[in-house]
């Protein structure tokens, strides 16, 4: 069947917009321009809203609409690619017979009910996507091919700065669209002066998997690299070269208003989170400590790769990020609770790494209770607070808020505790629910604008160590956070939803929406979202698991500290995971075939660890060079690389196997890439 390809210069352009405060329409007027050229080996399309103001006082464009367009058909062998929204949101292809769901039933069907559609879609896209039968859509870029081809028709954003862009393919319709996600865009128009904003900058390749989004990440730096220029007031020889390139030297990424920055070739170590939550102390992260320096002991891992992180629940409380010293007592000389155990972090040879959600307020903060104006509110003067989701933070049942970024204070207060973070020694932060920033428009500016400012505060006014206490720049692991404005912001970044402790699907994954822990759901995403590793950041899939179903025991310290009370009850608790030996073979391998950042939360000092597959992982390279990727059935997902080898996962029987091409010339057959056991660990 003949491929139609879709020309972004022949697609036609709809824009809306209105001056509330020129009711007459005399004395704003505005008009749009469109530029095409050949760009980076793609084609690039730029439009812009320009307005100009005749009269003396400052007045505002209201942006209604924006949209690009085009006829095309949807055939049965027809695949488009949905990258998801945030870090959690599902991405895979889509064809005709598929649908995207969103928000599943029952809370679809309660969706009618303001508070179950804020609360169960707070961190999605549901509120301003479509999401019905026979419509797909894709965030900040997509691609669409002919099942069993290698050929990527590829569209993609190079700036989000003031708006996120959403791909949508009508299958009914027929119609292809670019949609900017104006709303709440309001362009100020000073007394007698023009403004102009770039509503729409795409560009478009084809080719392999690969070539695209190498492409794309190229051009993606060209772009923002000019801006850096403009935006720092001086050349800069490394910027220049990005500029013109878009190229960056091995083992680096590129970080807005920086340009190249080294990175690790993979980051390697232990997150607490997946073995104890919250229900963490000083003398168990102690003993993890000592166990993964005796596990990974004459291990040839990358320099400045091996870390070590601390996750939630060494707070008092998400908003007030005060260390509990029940938890982590403050030793006489120490600057913190957490400093010593950092300072035994560095002397194993680690980076130590901590978990926040800065945009983020639990039920039970004082920062609630005593700064109520802080806190996001539903509407403009409204007293609703905004419902950021449900963590268990303060309670069960007790839902979060999110802060106001607008407020300066509550950015004073954001800085304040890096500046703390800082002083503690810690060399990364894992920074989370990152989306909160953006729920909705407010202030004239669009989700999208509001994400990127986030973002930028974050980069350069809380990790730039040198502006608070004289140190260096920090790295930063995203997580939560709208992919598209993570690119350019972000070392590492998660590239997937929380991974489960069972293996089977529970009952709520079906019945919630696309962000639900999911140990399948996560490994698809680090599949269809492999394009990202090393292209813009290290991709972080997620955990792999290597204890079995038995629970760690408690130290004696935390048996101490859960008889405190109620809320110490839990403390040292950790959790076994209910996975064969061959699925937790599968995790482990799809993390280190096509992640680069590669975590455990297991004790590695308890007997029966497996050892000899950590340091498997750990050494492991990923494979980027990828040719096409397909889903040739409901449970199996078949990646062809570049040299003709093909990886099948196979989520119904829990397996994950590489096919050599050179075995498959020979005639010999595949082996799996770790053997398959199905007893029960």
């Amino acid at each position: 069947m003949e491929t139609i390809k879709t020309d972004l210069r022949d697609m036609k352009v709809r824009i809306v917009c209105d001056c509330p405060e020129d009711k007459e329409a005399k004395c704003v007027i505005a008009s749009v321009g469109s530029k095409t050229e050949e760009f980076a080996g793609g084609v690039r399309r730029r439009v812009t809203i320009t307005a100009e103001n005749f009269a003396a006082c400052t007045m505002n464009l209201r942006v209604r609409a924006a949209v690009m367009y085009d006829g095309r058909a949807f055939g049965d062998d027809d695949a488009f690619f949905a990258a998801g929204y945030q870090s959690w949101t599902t991405a895979r292809e889509y064809t005709r017979k598929d649908r995207q769901k969103g928000l599943r039933l029952p809370i679809r069907a309660l969706s009618f009910i303001p508070i179950v559609k804020k609360c169960a879609g707070a961190s999605g896209d549901y509120s301003f996507t479509p999401y019905r039968r026979g419509v797909f859509h894709s965030v900040g870029y997509t691609y669409l091919r002919k099942l069993g081809s290698a050929e990527h028709e590829f569209f993609g954003s190079l700036s989000e700065d003031e708006a996120f862009t959403i791909f949508v393919f009508d299958a009914k319709k027929g119609v292809f669209s670019i949609v900017k996600d104006v709303e709440g865009m309001e362009i100020p128009v000073p007394g007698k002066s023009k403004a102009s904003v770039v509503l729409f900058d795409i560009i478009s390749f084809t080719g392999d998997r690969s070539k695209v989004f190498e492409s794309y990440a190229k051009a993606f730096r060209m772009v923002n690299a000019e801006k850096d220029e403009k935006e720092g007031g001086q050349a800069d020889p490394g910027l220049e070269k990005l500029k013109k390139e878009g190229t960056l030297p091995e083992g680096s990424v590129y970080i807005r208003g920086r340009g190249a920055v080294e990175v690790p070739e993979k980051l390697a170590g232990y997150t607490s989170w997946y073995n104890y939550f919250a229900n963490i102390d000083a003398s168990t992260i102690r003993r993890d400590l000592d166990g993964l320096i005796s596990a990974t002991k004459g291990l040839q891992v990358a320099k400045d790769s091996e870390i070590f992180q601390i996750d939630d629940g060494w707070q008092t409380a998400v908003g007030d990020w005060e260390i509990d010293a029940v938890k982590f007592p403050k030793p006489a000389k120490d600057k913190g609770g957490l400093a010593a155990i950092v300072d035994e972090v560095h002397a194993a040879g680690m980076k130590a790494g901590l978990w926040l959600a800065p945009f983020c307020v639990g039920s039970d903060a004082e920062v609630l209770r005593k700064n109520p104006e802080w806190i996001l509110k539903t509407r403009k003067g409204g007293k609703r607070k905004a419902i950021a989701g449900f963590n268990g933070w303060g309670g069960p049942l007790d839902p979060f808020y999110a802060f106001d970024l607008e407020n300066e204070e509550v950015c004073d207060h954001i800085k304040g505790v890096f500046k703390k973070v800082w002083e503690w020694g810690f060399d990364l932060v894992k920074l989370d629910f990152l989306y909160a920033a953006c729920m909705f428009p407010r202030g004239g500016k669009t989700r999208g604008r509001l994400m990127h400012e986030a973002m930028k505060f974050l980069r350069e006014e809380c990790l730039d160590d040198k502006k608070i206490n004289g140190g260096g720049q920090k790295l930063l692991l995203g997580c939560g956070v709208p992919i598209v404005s993570a690119l350019g912001y972000v070392e590492a970044c998660r590239i997937g939803c929380d991974v489960d402790l069972t293996y089977k699907p529970r009952f709520y994954g079906k019945c919630t929406n696309e962000e639900i822990v999911s140990a399948e759901n996560a490994m698809n995403n680090t599949i269809w979202r492999s394009h990202l590793d090393g292209n813009f950041f290290l991709a972080d899939p997620d955990v792999f698991f290597l204890r079995g179903e038995k629970a760690p025991e408690r130290t004696e310290a935390a048996q101490d500290i859960a008889k405190k009370g109620k809320k110490y009850r839990a403390v040292g608790e950790g959790k076994g995971v209910i996975f064969t030996n061959g699925e937790k073979d599968m995790l482990r391998k799809i993390n280190s075939t096509f992640g680069s950042v590669l975590f455990v939360s297991d004790n590695a000092g308890e007997s029966g660890y497996d050892t000899e597959a950590l340091r498997e992982a750990y050494t492991e390279n990923p494979r980027r060079d990828i040719k096409v990727i397909e889903r040739t059935s409901r449970d199996v997902i078949e990646v062809t690389f570049g040299n003709g080898d093909k990886a099948t996962a196979d989520f119904a029987q829990g397996k994950f196997e590489i096919a050599m091409a050179a075995d498959a010339a020979k005639g010999t057959s595949s082996e799996p890439a770790s053997p398959e056991t199905q007893k029960k660990a």
